[in-house]
């Protein structure tokens, strides 16, 4: 059990439980055994090949010790800005820039790991918790992938054939560095697994919450929330005349109140960092307030993206980074490729609305609207047990299924119910 996520409702429908334990171990060493290897193809490359960027020497620890020699090469780039927050907190304006959790989660480890200082100095510690922070977050965030997808692929060789790729994706090296990809990619797949999971919603938001406080872009999660919510409110939109009943009224309000309270929550984070930013650098008793606070609402994140790494809309599609596109063209390629197949596949299988009907949050389905007249008819009760009519397609038949009328009670098939139909 891992966040209130029971592990062996992961396994699919039919799918022996000892298998799926047989492939998450397996995904699980594959994970060290590639983060292992990273790290040895790091080392060789930082000893051999000239290096780039000489940020390490902004973050020194003791050059001369072994330990040094052997992780030094990990404080650099944004690492350098993260173990600095982790040290002495945000000391500087561009330091905003960089998110709290992952110095927070690096502080953590650097204090489990206290009696290291006895033989290490503290810096080449703190960056030893980095490393470990980064690299067992990818693990967790391996494993938690694989049971996302035996549960939205419904198929385990794909699903493990997929996490093996994630975990020999071109973007280790920033899965393995002092970096927020591979922290945010652990709670992202926890919070949409906890959607997908039945009696698990009340968890997604708040890993939504630490994904945003772990990257700007966290907040983009709102849109699983917001899929969700409409999915589990969808019978109501279908039969707008059933919210005439004062308890389907009160049950549709209900929702998206508590999808209103989910979303505050998961971009708490982004206005807290802005709102505490503001308190530093905004007071009245500072007379060299920077220009960002004088605007109507004071950003100090997009006023260091700018000033600090020229960085803003559509500013990045210049010619001279012709040569960084084509360097990520095989990846864009394939993904593009991927979406348009996916898309291809539903459309030409008439599957696309049941994918918009059934997919995220399918375990916590609302159950159907009440009838606004003492009656059923015909065809009220053919349109409630549609999605419950077996199709051609025993794929389609297995999806709806297990997603829809697990939750959903079928409705009689006779001409006339006689009544309240919930």
């Amino acid at each position: 059990e891992y966040m209130g996520v029971d592990t062996a409702s992961m396994a699919m429908d039919g799918a022996s439980t000892s298998l799926g334990k047989l492939r998450t171990s397996s995904i699980l060493k594959a994970a060290i055994f590639t983060r292992v290897g990273l790290y040895f193809l790091t080392l060789i490359y930082h000893y051999f090949v000239e290096d780039y960027d000489t940020s390490t020497s902004i973050y020194p620890g003791n050059e001369t010790t072994i330990i040094h020699k052997l992780i030094g090469m990990y404080a650099r780039w944004d690492a350098v800005y993260f173990l600095h927050i982790a040290e002495t907190g945000y000391e500087f304006e561009h330091h905003h820039a960089f998110f709290p959790m992952l110095p927070l989660l690096i502080r953590c480890v650097q204090y489990l790991l206290t009696p290291l200082t006895y033989f290490i100095v503290p810096r080449d510690v703190l960056v030893l918790s980095g490393i470990v922070v980064s690299n067992a977050s990818f693990v967790m965030a391996s494993v938690v992938l694989y049971w996302l997808g035996v549960r939205v692929l419904r198929d385990e060789q794909m699903a493990y054939r997929s996490t093996l790729l994630f975990c020999l994706s071109p973007a280790s090296i920033f899965m393995a560095s002092i970096y927020t990809e591979s922290v945010f990619c652990l709670f992202t797949f926890l919070g949409v697994l906890a959607l997908e999971s039945p009696g698990q919603r009340k968890w997604a938001a708040l890993c939504f919450a630490f994904a945003a406080a772990t990257r700007s872009n966290g907040s983009i999660n709102l849109v699983f929330l917001l899929f969700n919510c409409i999915r589990r409110t969808s019978h109501f939109l279908r039969w707008p005349s059933s919210l005439l009943v004062p308890v389907n009224l009160k049950r549709f309000l209900g929702e998206w109140l508590l999808c209103l309270g989910e979303a505050i929550l998961v971009v708490l984070p982004l206005l807290v960092n802005l709102h505490y930013a503001t308190s530093l650098y905004c007071t009245p008793t500072n007379p060299e307030q920077p220009a960002w606070c004088r605007s109507y609402f004071p950003n100090i994140y997009s006023f260091i993206q700018d000033r600090y790494w020229g960085i803003g809309f559509l500013r990045y599609y210049q010619l001279k980074q012709i040569p960084n596109f084509l360097f990520a063209s095989p990846i864009l390629v394939l993904s593009l490729q991927g979406i348009v197949t996916y898309l291809h596949h539903l459309i030409s299988h008439h599957k696309l609305k049941d994918a918009l009907s059934f997919s995220f949050g399918s375990a916590d389905v609302v159950s159907q609207p009440a009838s606004t007249s003492g009656s059923a008819h015909t065809s009220s009760s053919s349109s409630l047990s549609t999605p419950c009519t077996p199709t051609k397609s025993p794929a389609r038949a297995r999806a709806t299924s297990h997603s829809f009328c697990s939750s959903v009670p079928k409705t009689p098939s006779t001409t006339t119910t006689t009544g309240t139909t919930t």
